[in-house]
């Protein structure tokens, strides 16, 4: 599970979105257009990162906290570099919509950030 979002949080360090997809939870994957982790994740240069916390919620879901560093980009220029706790959550599903033991693990890159100062 936590190789799963190592790779996304790579992919996405080095702006490689659509070999990211692979690491996306189906369900997620399921209801977004081509482009949009691009569009979406676009706006933030990944820096570095730490996996701090993994909490098991069930068999199927996970948890994680991860402290990054990234680069808020506006206009193709750097506006301000931050550091935040980001919270992942990390999904097996065999389909979308359908958690499963037997699934493969996603992540779900509905992210809520704590800016730490």
């Amino acid at each position: 599970m936590r190789k799963i979002l190592k790779r996304f949080l790579e992919c996405w360090r080095l702006k490689q979105y659509k070999p990211m997809v692979r690491f996306l939870q189906k369900t997620w994957v399921s209801t977004q257009k081509d482009g949009f982790l691009s569009k979406w994740l676009g706006v933030r240069r990944l820096l570095s990162y730490n996996i701090l916390k993994t909490d098991k919620q069930s068999d199927c879901i996970y948890s994680v906290v991860v402290w990054i560093k990234s680069d808020i980009i506006l206009n193709s220029r750097r506006v301000k570099t931050i550091k935040e706790l980001v919270f992942f959550n990390i999904i097996k599903e065999t389909a979308p919509y359908s958690p499963s033991i037997n699934g493969e693990w996603g992540v779900n890159p509905v992210l809520r950030y704590k800016e730490i100062i």
